[in-house]
């Protein structure tokens, strides 16, 4: 048996031989697993049925006898065109919408959370997200302390995702809680922030001293030991915007 081999059918619930042999780690969307083989992310049940039973046939696709996306039992699986899949869909009236999809029918074989093939969070972080933004964290903060995508931070917190991890009321301040909050607990001001480069004084003086004109900002620059972007900055009022 290759690495390969090996590798794949850890990740497989091997039963009897007539039985579906469930995929057991991460998958797509689409409900199928996943596996990394030849240099990328491969559906589970091709990569069976290219292990048992060879190659796939060109302009071929695997198809499932027992209409299970995560079975990769190679006794389950077979190869065809699109028009036979589409015959064999037909034929078990599986070429439904709706409520009638699969995925309303069997949503238990959707992949969730963790499963999904590409997540960064697990239920753990999730809990952990939700309980800080409730504080009054920012998902500015809240991404930068775990080292992830803050998209990816907000819609955990507010439920946007991660929606079958059930929301604590205690997690779910009201909105304007959240931005009064975020903004007087992540955003320290001024000298007191932790890149602050000026003191408040300074910033009042070169407010003040600033006359419009050629090499004003850089006559600045040298005076106070500031780059002239931090000088621009200031004198526009796109940093320090709370100060008179």
């Amino acid at each position: 048996m290759t690495d390969d081999a090996a590798r794949f059918w850890s990740k497989v619930d091997v039963r009897g031989p007539n039985e579906c042999w469930n995929w057991k780690a991460g998958r797509f969307t689409t409900g199928y697993g996943a596996f990394s083989f030849r240099g990328r992310a491969w559906h589970a049940p091709r990569v069976a049925y290219t292990l048992a039973k060879g190659e796939i046939p060109d302009g071929k696709l695997v198809m499932h006898s027992c209409d299970n996306p995560l079975c990769c039992n190679p006794a389950h699986i077979s190869a065809g065109t699109n028009a036979d899949n589409s015959a064999d869909m037909a034929a078990k009236g599986r070429a439904c919408q709706g409520d009638d999809h699969w995925t309303r029918q069997r949503p238990e074989d959707l992949p969730h959370g963790a499963d999904v093939v590409g997540a960064v969070l697990d239920a753990n972080l999730v809990k952990h997200i939700r309980a800080e933004y409730a504080k009054g964290c920012g998902s500015d903060q809240i991404a930068e302390e775990l080292g992830i995508n803050k998209s990816t931070v907000h819609r955990a917190a507010t439920g946007k995702t991660w929606k079958h991890i059930e929301m604590d009321p205690a997690h779910v301040p009201l909105p304007g809680e959240i931005r009064r909050k975020s903004f007087d607990r992540t955003y320290a001001r001024g000298e007191n922030a932790s890149h602050a480069v000026v003191t408040e004084e300074i910033v009042r003086a070169i407010r003040a001293e600033y006359k419009p004109g050629y090499g004003e900002l850089t006559r600045l620059s040298d005076k106070y030991g500031i780059k002239v972007c931090t000088i621009d900055a200031i004198v526009k009022r796109r940093n320090w915007k709370w100060l008179n």
